[in-house]
């Protein structure tokens, strides 16, 4: 796991011990399915992770996978990593 991957996690514990993260960015069904396998977002990366993930969502959905074909992984990358409000 790279050092920046690292840094951007918090531990299953931690997030247990931490009241706001657990009360708003860890949901029960989520607490009691994981078993320390689950990569939990660090608190300080929550509004990062949300904004990837929107647009990941965004440039991969079932449309556009269609009409990209094999393409699809390539194009949305590029994208992503162009998007400078990320």
């Amino acid at each position: 796991m790279s050092s920046m991957s690292k840094k951007m996690r918090i531990l299953h514990k931690d997030a247990l011990t931490n009241e706001d993260y657990s009360k708003y960015c860890y949901a029960d069904t989520d607490k009691l399915l994981n078993h320390g396998g689950l990569n939990l977002i660090a608190p300080k990366c929550f509004d990062f992770a949300v904004n990837l993930t929107e647009e990941c969502n965004k440039e991969m959905n079932e449309t556009l996978i269609y009409e990209r074909h094999k393409n699809s992984y390539v194009i949305a990358r590029k994208n992503i990593l162009s998007n400078n409000h990320l």
